[in-house]
């Protein structure tokens, strides 16, 4: 193992894990609105304002996060081919996480949401790097 290298194994994990949590917005894209309403009810944001262009950047949103996804499973593949993408792709998830604290809290989502978004980014983001450059011990 090149110990330039940090942990491939571990960086395909990360990145394989943070695809999956990614495909979870999937339902997202293709939710029919009263399913959205429901959940917008759920999470004690009241009654979901009927807005195209709210229906539009939820799903494109979401569908950005798939394709985000797709990618990084597509990195995960080959990390060593992939290195510089999957680097700064640790380093976005590391700058996303105050970016969502803003969105967060400036939309009033609610307070567990923003943990939740900032929590997954640093850790994710951290983790990768970390994987990417920490030194593996000899054998």
């Amino acid at each position: 193992m090149n110990p330039s290298l940090g942990h491939p194994r571990l960086q395909s994990l990360i990145l394989r894990a943070a695809c999956l949590m990614s495909l979870l917005t999937l339902g997202a894209v293709f939710a029919p609105e009263y399913v959205l309403g429901k959940l917008n009810w759920f999470l004690g944001l009241g009654k979901l304002p009927d807005s195209v262009l709210l229906r539009y950047l939820g799903s494109g949103g979401s569908f950005v996060y798939i394709i985000t996804g797709l990618l990084m499973w597509m990195m995960a593949g080959d990390v060593v081919r992939y290195r510089p993408m999957i680097v700064f792709s640790a380093w976005l998830m590391l700058a996303a996480a105050p970016i969502y604290a803003y969105i967060n809290i400036h939309t009033g989502m609610p307070r567990w949401c923003a943990v939740m978004d900032v929590v997954t980014c640093l850790g994710f983001g951290a983790a990768l790097l970390w994987a990417c450059h920490a030194r593996p011990k000899s054998a």
